[in-house]
């Protein structure tokens, strides 16, 4: 097989079980965090998804520390509020990831994603407050999800 075509039934054969669709308004996305997702994110914007996502996280933990929405000794993050701006990320980087998150799954499903201007354009009435948790919640199942712990040797 040529390199094409392994690339092809490689991705084509994702499982689909692991998508999540979410919504801002009438724009409905499907979307899966994968190492795919990394890669797509490195080729379109020459920086790293995980890190971008790090840095996300520890400003939305920062922020909402600073306005008292979360327990300092707490774990959990804060509950979104849609009204609560002075915790909102950087809105640019979680349209990114959604965007390379959102390619994953259109490559599972055989569909073509433009580059992010045209998909921006395509998606213009996404609202980043809608789709934040979500976004959020996908990408740290799906990157950040813990190793499987070692079994016991058999004796």
């Amino acid at each position: 097989l040529g390199a094409g075509r392994q690339n092809a039934s490689l991705w084509g054969g994702m499982r689909r079980e692991n998508m999540r669709e979410i919504r801002s308004g009438a724009v409905i996305l499907r979307i899966r965090a994968s190492s795919l997702a990394i890669f797509f994110y490195k080729q379109e914007f020459k920086t790293d998804i995980l890190k971008d996502i790090s840095e996300i996280l520890q400003d939305w933990m920062s922020n909402a520390k600073l306005t008292g929405l979360i327990k300092t000794d707490g774990l959990e993050g804060p509950d979104l509020d849609a009204n609560l701006i002075d915790v909102i990320p950087d809105g640019y980087k979680v349209l990114q990831i959604t965007w390379a998150m959102n390619k994953v799954q259109n490559v599972a499903e055989k569909l073509s994603t433009p580059n992010f201007a045209d998909w921006m354009a395509e998606n213009q009435d996404i609202a980043v407050l809608e789709i934040l948790e979500d976004v959020l919640e996908e990408a740290m199942q799906g990157f950040f999800r813990a190793a499987p712990k070692e079994r016991a040797p058999k004796e």
